[in-house]
């Protein structure tokens, strides 16, 4: 009568709540998933396993998140394992350095640095997972992590 019907309004109402809703569960999601601090640290290993007797390579990553540049950020493996034995890259170059100790001089901010470790097996080692802690010290806080590696 008046130019207009008044069936369908809700279901257009509907429509508009639901594709609101949908935006804010976005959004939210955005705010979330931005607000949670990332960790800096990133392990790998070049083989999943190893022989007992054998060695494998351990490669810590490590990103500068902050906005600022970091010097001097230390990078520390210690086995949990008594049949791993770890060496850093810096310490077989320089002999007489701690072998457990990588020290990355300079990272500016969102760049990253790999620290290498050689990790040797014992001979002696039992079959199944041996670990190792990685932790890192970046100003303000220490990052740690565990990895495994399997001994077949």
């Amino acid at each position: 009568m008046f130019g207009g019907s008044i069936y369908g309004a809700e279901e257009r109402r509907k429509k508009i709540y639901v594709a609101a809703l949908a935006i804010l569960v976005v959004a939210v999601a955005i705010f979330v998933w931005k607000s949670i601090p990332r960790t800096p640290l990133a392990i790998s290993w070049d083989s999943g396993s190893v022989q007992p007797g054998g060695e494998a390579i351990l490669r810590v990553t490590v990103t500068n998140n902050s906005n600022v540049v970091v010097k001097n950020a230390v990078v520390f493996v210690e086995p949990i394992s008594r049949y791993l034995h770890v060496y850093s890259k810096q310490s077989l170059d320089n002999n007489g350095q701690d072998p457990r100790v990588f020290i990355i001089p300079s990272l500016a901010p969102g760049d990253s640095a790999v620290a290498t470790y050689l990790v040797k097996v014992g001979a002696t080692a039992y079959a199944g997972d041996h670990s190792v802690s990685v932790s890192v010290a970046l100003p303000g806080t220490t990052y740690q992590q565990f990895a495994k590696i399997r001994v077949m």
